[in-house]
């Protein structure tokens, strides 16, 4: 018997990495973004070159089979190369 059920976040540009349920059987999914680049929040140039990545942050989503859903993601920093002081800015992905 398979006991796997598949289910469409609906969102463009993440990996699922890991599925877990807390206590009260509420979802949570840890994913990684697919995205390369971002936009400086100074001068408004696209930015490819990955500084870091920023803390994790829960964001909730719809419920699933009447459960609580929650995404765990480390969204990644861009260093702007095109500015004097380099600013480092947040990609935002669309579904944020």
């Amino acid at each position: 018997m398979n006991n796997t059920i598949s289910i469409d976040l609906d969102l463009s540009d993440i990996k699922i990495n890991e599925l877990n349920t807390d206590k009260k059987g509420n979802y949570h999914i840890k994913v990684e973004t697919t995205l390369t680049k971002g936009v400086c929040h100074v001068c408004g140039e696209e930015i490819t070159k990955l500084h870091a990545y920023d803390r994790e942050i829960e964001i909730r989503h719809l419920a699933i089979l009447g459960k609580e859903c929650y995404l765990h993601v480390r969204l990644p920093r861009y260093e702007c190369e095109h500015c004097n002081k380099n600013p480092k800015t947040t990609a935002q992905p669309h579904w944020r």
